[in-house]
């Protein structure tokens, strides 16, 4: 993942806000009165160092209060002369106890993105329209598993399955649904990533041909996210050595290291083990870790509401 590059600019943006709060003292200093106030505190706080008493403590506090009184007066205040960092974790060093903050993982993870997660820039669980599924018994369970997938972003990342597979027809709302949930995360903070599983078997391709420093930027960023999000599982072309190993891969080291998948497909079950094998339908099917949720209905994009 791109950790490095992440931190490197967050490390510009401490810089950037550093010398913003400089350049607002600098401004301040122009002003004649408060030049004045502050040389005379500086002068008087000094004084009190080597000179401790209640006359020049008395002193200090007045010489305050004029400094004060010259800020206001030109419309700033003293936290304007500190610098304004993004990351309270870790003030924008990208860092935190030698390790890539959770700003910088997300920064990486942002980096890592294609135009490919354009799709989840407007969906969100606010604005889901259920109507458009005419039939009530279709609406009803449309509505309960809207409500399961806004339970399991509350609970994130403690939650009971480590993966959710959507299975379902085209048109039949999973697409929607994955980026009600991205987007839920994302607002949080979360890092998620989305890629279709086209995306996904490029990523791997690329991985497995590159022989230089870039090689792990290629998979590292679907093993990491702390969500990782699969489009149309099915979709993708089955390269030799590359698409099921691959697959298999980042499948199982998720699970093992607890991170939470996301699947959608148009393939039924017993298609998916004939397609992918048994050790991969295994895991995308186990009903221990993986929630699984069929959609039926019709396509969802040619319904017309009316009223």
């Amino acid at each position: 993942m791109h950790y490095q590059k992440a931190i490197d600019i967050i490390k510009t943006r401490r810089r950037d806000a550093e010398n913003a709060a400089s350049r607002r003292y600098e401004t301040a200093l122009n002003d004649s009165k408060f030049y004045e106030a502050e040389k005379k505190l500086r002068a008087a706080k000094l004084t009190l160092l080597t000179s401790k008493s209640k006359a020049n403590e008395d002193k200090v506090r007045k010489l305050q209060k004029e400094r004060t009184t010259a800020l206001i007066r030109i419309k700033l205040t003293e936290s304007d002369f500190v610098p304004k960092y993004i990351c309270s974790l870790c003030n924008d060093t990208g860092t935190d106890n030698g390790k890539p903050c959770k700003c910088a993982k997300n920064l990486a993870i942002e980096l890592s993105l294609t135009n490919t997660a354009a799709y989840l820039k407007y969906a969100s669980f606010e604005t889901v329209n259920l109507k458009i599924f005419k039939e009530t018994a279709e609406q009803a369970k449309m509505t309960r598993l809207y409500a399961l997938m806004e339970q399991f972003c509350t609970k994130f990342p403690t939650t009971k399955f480590r993966n959710i597979l959507l299975l379902g027809n085209t048109g039949t709302g999973k697409t929607h649904i994955i980026s009600c949930i991205a987007n839920r995360l994302i607002e949080r903070g979360e890092n998620v990533l989305p890629v279709t599983a086209f995306e996904l078997v490029n990523r791997a391709l690329a991985y497995h041909t590159t022989h230089n420093s870039d090689k792990l930027s290629h998979l590292t960023p679907l093993l990491d996210s702390d969500l990782l999000i699969i489009d149309d599982l099915g979709t993708e072309s089955i390269l030799k050595n590359v698409t099921l190993e691959y697959l298999y891969l980042i499948l199982n080291e998720r699970l093992v290291k607890g991170k939470h998948t996301i699947i959608t497909t148009n393939l039924e079950p017993k298609t998916l083990e004939a397609r992918y094998g048994t050790r991969i339908a295994s895991r995308l099917l186990d009903k221990s870790s993986t929630f699984v949720a069929a959609l039926g209905g019709s396509d969802v994009r040619k319904l017309v509401v009316s009223g």
